[in-house]
């Protein structure tokens, strides 16, 4: 556990030196990197076959409840990010740190876990054979 802390808190560090220099004032790494359909979908609807009924129901039942839910975590996890990387930079160790740190995994595992299940929830609502037609457009 303490190497994955180490771990994260490194790249948690480089990745905001990083961001500084690039000049991005909001910039937060996801957990996992999942895809975004909406992207393909709102392109090539036609092209899928998505029906209006399909892509009502996806703003319904995908696109009002779960981005507020994301966006609200990824944010408190980025202020608690800038947090952290203040206190590493003033000398904090990784045990004064340690709470912090648990803080923003939490954070994150809850906005990739409703990720999660706004991918499902698409699935779910376009079906198997348009869910994979999807996911080839992202290749």
């Amino acid at each position: 556990m303490k190497k994955l802390l180490v771990i994260f808190l490194g790249l948690l560090v480089s990745s905001s030196f990083l961001n500084a220099q690039g000049g991005s004032k909001f910039l937060i790494h996801e957990l996992v990197l999942l895809p975004h359909p909406g992207k393909v979908l709102k392109q090539h609807a036609k092209e899928i076959g998505v029906t209006k009924q399909e892509m009502q129901r996806i703003k319904k039942e995908v696109k009002a409840v779960y981005p507020p839910i994301f966006q609200g975590k990824t944010r408190e996890a980025f202020k608690l990010e800038k947090k952290l990387k203040r206190m590493v930079l003033k000398g904090k160790t990784k045990a004064d740190v340690k709470d912090l740190l648990d803080k923003i995994a939490k954070l994150k595992r809850e906005a990739i876990d409703s990720r999660i299940d706004a991918l499902n929830k698409f699935r779910e609502i376009v079906g198997e054979e348009k869910w994979k037609k999807i996911i080839n457009f992202k290749k």
